[in-house]
């Protein structure tokens, strides 16, 4: 299972949760529906076991309910993220990062030529002095509110520190990945945190047992690491 499955099965674990929690709270609702129109029960003074067991379910079961939103707002985001996230274990995973990394090099290109513009017009940290039209209306809006903050570089252009670390970042990644397709998943020894089981023969494991552990792979024994 790639680890987008088990993310996406993550996702639908909690939607089911949510729904049961919403359902169940319904339930009580809809059997405390009698109450709500009796002034009597409601307002006697002293201590009433029923009415008490009433209130009871009923703030257990917004409880639920804020817990079941809770578990949606969750499943939102796992898909949310999922959509935009290139897993290394994706079957188009080295293709996808070679896009990435094109158009980080293509956005750090039209940078580098605001830049120039930038100095040549003789910017400084508040003034975008710089031919805005080299840019995309992403890059356009931050420079706009990188001069109103007095974030620009000293010669009025963006700094390209992030952009070049990510575009590293994103090369050192394809170069891991299709180094794992060519060679197998790089396994490291560990002390084992948890009980659990060999993911290749299914043998028992225990906490702080040496393991031999990959990402693609999970955890395996010694004896099946080898």
């Amino acid at each position: 299972m790639t680890y987008r499955e088990r993310r996406e099965r993550r996702a639908e674990r909690l939607r089911d949760w949510a729904d049961k929690r919403e359902h169940d709270a319904a339930a009580v609702h809809r059997s405390h529906e009698r109450f709500r129109g009796d002034v009597a029960f409601n307002t006697q003074p002293g201590h009433i076991p029923l009415r008490a067991r009433v209130i009871a379910q009923t703030e257990r079961a917004w409880e639920s309910e804020a817990k079941a939103r809770d578990m949606s707002q969750r499943a939102d985001e796992i898909e949310r993220q999922a959509e935009g996230s290139i897993y290394s274990d994706d079957a188009d995973a080295p293709e996808r990062l070679r896009e990435r990394i094109a158009a980080l090099e293509a956005e750090r290109e039209r940078v580098k030529r605001y830049n120039a513009s930038a100095r040549k017009a003789g910017g400084d940290r508040h003034t975008a002095a710089g031919d805005l039209s080299l840019l995309d209306a992403s890059q356009r809006e931050n420079v706009q509110h990188a001069a109103r903050i007095g974030w620009l570089s000293r010669t009025g252009g963006l700094d390209l520190t992030n952009l070049t670390a990510n575009i590293a970042r994103n090369r050192k990644r394809l170069a891991e990945i299709e180094r794992e397709r060519t060679q197998g998943p790089r396994e490291r020894r560990i002390s084992a945190r948890h009980a659990g089981a060999c993911a290749e023969c299914g043998a028992e494991i225990n906490r702080g047992d040496t393991i031999a552990y990959s990402r693609r792979d999970g955890a395996r024994c010694v004896g099946c690491a080898g």
